[in-house]
């Protein structure tokens, strides 16, 4: 009987957590009885008794001796122990640094979910503890999962524990002492990995391949007119292998290039389908992108419907990485598939654990269990959510209802709620999302939002307005309905200026104009207490606030002039068009008392900065004026503004020459733009490529800065004019997004004949070439959908 230590690490804030896994144990020991010689002991800091000297000194050897490491965390890190910051981590440390092979144990670390107001306000002691689980996610040293509740944990670590002997299990018996771990048995995966997993050809290539390493390691030398395919050999050597691990993205480039020679056996099928998978991630706009083609290779032993069963199968393995869970989910919505894994309704319930080869499902057998399940790890719940998106239909919110009952996790049951009444028409749940959870900007639930906005009632919108925490755009968009059916309140001002966004702040004045609000978005300004939030906004502020007889009577101050006229410009607009005109063309002089503001004390430079107010006060006057109104001279007192390279007025005049300027204009904004930063930088730059048409895109997309090249290439692929062969020329640009922008151009455009001879031609330029674009074009041609 072969018996494996199971030590647990924790502090002492998960009590329950440390005797669940005591159960699970008991449970995993009874499920194995009759099948394997294996038998799991637990060990802790219970099991020692007290000595002298150092406490954790006694703890230690449990650690040294266990051959299965359990760390469990929640908001407690523990207290020091004279050489690290908690026992916790001189445990962890401990076996850690235990060595490869088979000295160093199985790890696995579970973090219980901390509530997101717990997290905003973490004490030193959480600190440390999400620290630590950055330090997991970036360096990849040990498993780790989340869990919402005991019920969950307990699931998850009996789940763990099987997988655990699985890996060690011997059917066929074994000889080790008591007390030791077996190592695996080579004739056990010679026959797991042997038919009937290889068919005839896939048999006759890789033996022969084999044979010519065989032939080498014994006789230093090739046979005759014999190759050697390293890339064939490498293939089978990792699909051959217990452990799954990605296919090197520079070996698997190599392989895929010359796969229409290989007949591939079951196992190198998993292991490709696992590498493309590994590597698939989604972009801000739902698109997917991966440097791991493959799917040319694997469809032709596959239906859709096959695919989708392997993808379900890689989802829910117990070997399967986060990462390689969460690409299948999003290839899955790429496919638009409905694997009945997943999909179909007949039963809901939870089934015994089964062995089953290399995996064992303690999931459960039903949908409700493997959704349960996907939606509680919290790495693929984002996935899940915006899979189930892209598919769901009114036959399925049965389904999701039952998974909505069983889930811990409040935050996701109330997520996936809002799809299953959204896809019933109902907008409640994804206002409710909006209002108490945190939506980031470029995540599918914003792209919802923004797309069922103009559909909500009035009640929604205020709900979304006073959210907790959105895009900007969502707020934005939300507002503007809203101020199409009545005026914005007070409250909804509020949380606009709150907000902090330039952008969302000019906009609620714009609204507050237009709908004739300004004394609830005054009583807002009143409300907040941090000046610099409205630094830029006072000269607005003071037009709302003021009346027309107070700012004319400024006027006639020095020192009030500027701030007077800026108010005033807000409000008559047009009127003072002249005025404006004026200030431009003779740089202030009829406008500033430069001897009386000298008699009052102001320096040269107080004078100037007053100037430069001034100015840019009356470009932005000249700026919104309607275009009926412009006169002929405006643009060119733009552009002598901007030639000043004043730090006030440029930005203005950029902005106006962005609306009125012509193709001579687009150099110098293009020299505005790489002095600015942000949405700003961006906003310029838009308008160099719109003004100086295709000669600026072209000089934009060949530019090294990667946000000057993605906006010109924006601008090429958005022009119906511009040929196939310039498009496909950009593929080879150095910047990854604009490869991406010309790629969804042209896969709009080309036919799929066009498409196979462009992947074909495309990796054969002697330059060089680029992963991803082979990855997409082997994406959208054989991924079947």
């Amino acid at each position: 009987m072969q018996e494996l230590v199971v030590f647990i690490a924790s502090p002492g804030d998960l009590t329950e957590e440390r005797e669940a896994v005591r159960q699970a144990v008991v449970t995993v020991n009874s499920l194995f009885a009759a099948k394997s010689a294996i038998r799991l002991r637990v060990t802790g800091w219970e099991e020692t008794q007290p000595s002298f000297g150092r406490p954790q000194s006694s703890i230690n050897p449990l650690v040294e001796q266990c051959d299965v490491f359990i760390g469990l965390l929640y908001r407690r890190w523990g207290t020091p122990t004279g050489e690290y910051s908690s026992g916790f981590e001189e445990e962890y440390e401990q076996a850690v640094g235990r060595g490869g092979g088979d000295e160093k144990p199985h790890i696995g670390i579970f973090f219980k979910r901390v509530p997101e107001d717990q997290i905003e306000d973490a004490g030193p002691s959480l600190m440390k503890v999400l620290a630590f689980r950055r330090k997991l996610e970036e360096q990849h040293i040990a498993l780790y999962r989340q869990f919402s509740s005991t019920s969950d944990f307990l699931l998850q670590i009996t789940h763990y524990l099987v997988s655990v002997i699985v890996g060690q299990w011997n059917p066929s018996g074994d000889s080790s002492p008591d007390g030791t771990v077996a190592k695996p048995d080579t004739a056990i995966i010679s026959a797991t990995i042997s038919e009937p997993q290889i068919d005839d050809e896939a048999r006759r290539q890789i033996a022969a391949t084999m044979r010519g390493f065989y032939n080498l390691a014994e006789g230093g030398k090739v046979s005759d007119g014999e190759e050697l395919d390293r890339d064939r050999l490498l293939l089978f050597s990792m699909a051959a292998q217990p452990e799954m691990i990605s296919i090197p993205i520079h070996s698997l480039n190599r392989i895929y290039a010359k796969g229409h020679q290989y007949a591939l056996s079951v196992m190198e099928h998993r292991l490709l389908l696992w590498t493309i998978a590994a590597d698939v991630r989604s972009e801000k706009d739902g698109t997917l992108r991966s440097v791991a083609p493959g799917f040319r290779m694997v469809a032709p032993h596959a239906s859709a419907m096959e695919l989708a069963d392997d993808l379900v199968s890689q989802i829910l393995s117990v070997d399967s990485t986060h990462s390689v869970a969460t690409g299948a989910l999003h290839i899955l919505r790429d496919m638009k598939a409905r694997p009945a894994e997943l999909w179909t309704t007949d039963e809901f319930g939870i089934a015994n654990a089964v062995p089953t080869g290399s995996t064992v499902s303690v999931i459960g057998e039903a949908p409700v269990d493997k959704w349960v399940h996907i939606l509680e790890t919290a790495q693929t719940e984002s996935a899940a959510l915006e899979y189930i998106s892209a598919v769901i239909t009114e036959s399925d919110v049965e389904l999701f209802d039952v998974v909505q009952e069983r889930l811990d996790d409040i935050s996701v049951a109330l997520k996936l709620r809002s799809l299953t009444e959204y896809v019933r028409g109902d907008l409640s749940g994804l206002a409710e999302v909006a209002a108490t959870r945190y939506v980031s900007e470029g995540s599918f639930f914003e792209r919802l939002l923004l797309s069922s906005i103009p559909s909500m009632t009035t009640e929604q919108l205020e709900a979304v307005v006073t959210g907790r925490a959105l895009p900007d755009q969502v707020i934005h968009d939300a507002l503007d309905v809203i101020s199409q059916r009545r005026a914005p309140s007070s409250e909804e001002f509020g949380k606009v200026l709150k907000s902090g966004s330039n952008r969302l702040i000019a906009f609620s004045f714009e609204v507050a104009e237009r709908t004739e609000a300004t004394r609830n978005l005054l009583a807002a300004v009143a409300e907040i207490k941090d000046e610099k939030v409205l630094k830029d906004f006072k000269t607005r502020l003071k037009a709302l606030a003021a009346s027309e007889e107070e700012l004319s009577a400024e006027l006639s101050g020095p020192s009030s002039f500027v701030s007077a006229w800026s108010a005033l410009s807000w409000r008559r607009g047009v009127a003072m068009a002249d005025e404006a005109r004026q200030i431009l063309d003779f740089d202030c002089a009829d406008f500033l008392d430069i001897e009386k503001l000298k008699e009052l004390g102001y320096t040269e430079d107080l004078i100037e900065f007053l100037r430069s107010m001034l100015r840019a006060a009356a470009v932005e006057l000249l700026a919104r004026i309607p275009v009926s109104d412009a006169d002929d001279r405006d643009v060119d007192r733009f552009r002598s503004e901007l030639a000043r390279n004043d730090w006030m007025s440029s930005d203005p005049a950029a902005y106006a020459l962005v609306r009125m300027g012509a193709p001579q204009d687009a150099d110098a904004l293009l020299e505005k733009a790489a002095k600015s930063y942000g949405e700003e930088k961006r906003e310029v730059l838009r308008g160099a490529a719109w003004v100086g048409g295709l000669d600026i895109a072209r000089k934009m997309v060949v530019d090294k800065d990667g946000e000057i090249a993605l906006i010109g290439a924006q601008e090429i692929s958005s022009r119906p004019s511009v040929s196939l062969d310039e498009l496909q020329q950009l593929l080879y640009s150095s910047h990854e997004e604009v490869r991406m922008e010309v790629w969804k151009t042209l896969k709009a455009r080309m036919e799929r004949s066009e498409l196979e001879d462009l992947l074909e031609r495309y990796p054969k330029r002697d330059e060089g070439y680029y992963y991803d674009v082979v990855a997409a074009l082997d994406r959208a041609l054989y991924l079947p959908r």
